[in-house]
């Protein structure tokens, strides 16, 4: 076996095993990507998001631009009653 730690005391980064471990990272970056994009989407956290007062509507509001807000909702809730279970 050969030492890591070549004649001059420099560490020899051995390509195979960062080669891995830089392949582990992508895999676990978008792996955790995805699993924050379908937890944001359940409808749970659309509930509690909605509960929170930076998410509503200032009352003081124009109507028509409360009516788009109202017409926005209903489409997203009728995309996501369209989307199957899980996604």
């Amino acid at each position: 076996m050969q030492e890591p730690i070549g004649a001059a005391g420099v560490l020899r980064p051995n390509e195979k095993v960062f080669g891995a471990m830089a392949r582990a990272i992508d895999k676990t970056t978008s792996t955790l990507a995805a699993e924050i994009r379908r937890q944001l989407g359940t409808e749970t956290m659309t509930r509690f998001v909605r509960s929170l007062p930076a998410f509503k509507p200032d009352p003081e509001i124009p109507g028509n631009i409360r009516d788009l807000l109202g017409k926005l909702d209903r489409v997203e809730q009728s995309a996501t009653d369209a989307r199957p279970h899980g996604q």
